[in-house]
């Protein structure tokens, strides 16, 4: 039985699915039909699921478009030598792949267009919560400090009788300063949300994988990757 299932594996047809190919910026490979190219984008329906949705892609994240009778345009050439890292990951606001840190214009033909742009925003916004947590930090311990020296005035009787400015003033900052320390908190978690949803994107995408069952042209072995 053993040697019947080997033989029927060793004639099973190990497909690569390929009609028009659409090559990403970013190193991913997309059999699809084409359907319509116009100044801006391309739509094209994937070619393993013809009846399915349209989809359209903007011409800035592909590399090159290869027509079923075997002809190509280059849309955006990608550096002689530039390799795709196998995965990526962020250390202290910058990008690595494969452990070695991506020059900042390598970022787009790594990640593309649009997630380039996610990643971008993601930055932004984790820095805007850094900075409210430095701002909040700060209010608070000045509103603390103030608050202690106003404490001890009071204790000495350096203070006039019902002189309460600077307890105010300490009571101000204080809030202002826990204020900014929560407003930070939703900037940061966005932040962080966008540039490790980039980063899971391309990790995920970019795993190959051997998948078995019923493909365009038949029942047999899929490499995906």
């Amino acid at each position: 039985m053993k040697r019947i299932l080997i033989a029927l594996l060793v004639f099973l047809p190990i497909s690569v699915m390929a009609q028009d190919r659409i090559q990403t910026v970013d190193g991913k490979s997309i059999s699809a039909k084409i359907l319509e190219i116009d100044e801006n984008t391309i739509a094209y329906k994937d070619y393993a699921n013809p009846d399915g949705p349209t989809y359209r892609l903007n011409l800035t994240n592909i590399a090159s478009i290869t027509l079923e009778n075997g002809t190509e345009t280059i849309y955006n050439n990608i550096p002689t030598g530039f390799k795709l890292p196998s995965q990526i990951e962020v250390k202290r606001g910058d990008l690595y792949g494969d452990g070695v840190q991506i020059p900042e214009e390598s970022l787009i033909y790594v990640l593309g267009e649009d997630e380039l742009g996610s990643f971008n925003s993601g930055l932004k916004f984790r820095k805007v919560g850094k900075t409210l947590s430095f701002v909040g930090l700060g209010l608070t311990a000045a509103g603390g400090v103030l608050f202690a020296v106003a404490l001890g005035m009071a204790s000495r009787g350096e203070l006039a009788k019902g002189d309460t400015s600077m307890a105010y003033a300490s009571g101000y900052g204080i809030g202002l300063g826990v204020s900014c320390l929560l407003a930070s908190i939703p900037f940061s978690a966005i932040g962080r949300g966008k540039i490790n949803g980039v980063v899971d994107n391309y990790n995920k995408n970019h795993q190959a994988s051997l998948s078995f069952g019923a493909t365009n042209y038949g029942v047999g072995l899929a490499l995906n990757f």
